[in-house]
C-alpha cells in the first residue's frame, strides 16, 4: 500500500485540499514553512514527515519583498531552501499566468512536468483565477477542472482561499460559491487564537 500522508495529518497523496482563513491570519505563512521543512524531509509544527517530499508553490497574491523576508526567515529557521521545494512568485515571473487563460494553463503545466513535485500550491485561486465571480458555481468549474486535472496526474494539489467574515453565530465560510467545495479531500482552516473577546 502507498503511504497515507505526505504530511501527516495535513497532506494525502494525490488530493485536494483548500486551506482557507481570513487576511492576515497565516494562511500562506503556515503552509510555506509547513513545506519548506518537508522539503528537507523535516516535520513541522504538529504536520509529521516521515520522507522528503517536492513541493511547488505557486504565489500568485504576494508581492516580491514580503515573499523574500518571508523565505529568509524560513531558512534561518529551518535551513537553506533545499531544490525539492520550487517557488514561482507572479510579481517576479515574466509569465502572466491568469489561468482563466488555457494558455497560462499549458505554462502552469510546463513548470509542473520541469519541476516534478508531489504537491502544487495555488495560492490564492482569487488571484490565479482572476475576475472570477465566487459566488457563481458555474464559475468555480475551471478552478475544479484544474484541481482534479493535478490530482489525476497523481500530484496533490493545495488551494488557498479566503474567508468571509464570521456572522454573530457563525465562522465565516469560504468566500463564494459551496461548488467550491465539490471535489475537495479536505479542507484545512487557519485562524488566529485571541484572548481578546473585541479583538475575537
Amino acid at each position: 500500500a502507498g503511504r497515507k500522508f505526505l504530511i501527516d495529518p495535513f497532506i494525502p497523496p494525490a488530493s485536494i485540499i483548500q486551506v482557507v482563513g481570513f487576511n492576515g491570519h497565516g494562511k500562506s505563512l503556515w503552509l510555506l514553512y509547513t513545506l519548506w521543512a518537508a522539503s528537507k524531509g523535516m516535520s513541522f509544527g504538529s504536520g509529521y514527515v516521515d520522507q522528503k517530499m517536492k513541493a511547488l508553490y505557486c504565489d500568485f497574491e504576494g508581492s516580491a519583498t514580503p515573499l523574500t523576508e518571508r523565505m529568509d526567515d524560513c531558512a534561518s529557521m529551518l535551513g537553506e531552501m533545499d531544490d525539492s521545494l520550487t517557488v514561482w512568485n507572479a510579481n517576479v515571473a515574466q509569465d502572466d499566468m491568469c489561468l482563466v487563460d488555457g494558455g497560462a494553463m499549458t505554462r502552469l503545466g510546463e513548470i509542473i512536468d520541469e519541476v516534478k513535485p508531489q504537491v502544487v500550491v495555488i495560492d490564492t485561486g482569487r488571484q490565479a483565477w482572476l475576475g472570477m465571480e465566487e459566488n457563481s458555481p458555474h464559475a468555480w468549474v475551471k478552478v475544479n477542472n484544474a484541481a482534479l486535472a493535478i490530482r489525476n496526474a497523481g500530484m496533490s494539489v493545495i488551494l488557498v482561499h479566503h474567508r468571509n467574515k464570521p456572522t454573530l453565530t457563525g465562522h465565516g465560510r469560504e468566500a463564494g460559491s459551496t461548488a467550491q467545495l465539490k471535489d475537495l479531500d479536505v479542507q484545512i482552516i487557519v485562524t488566529k487564537v485571541v484572548q481578546d473577546l473585541d479583538q475575537a
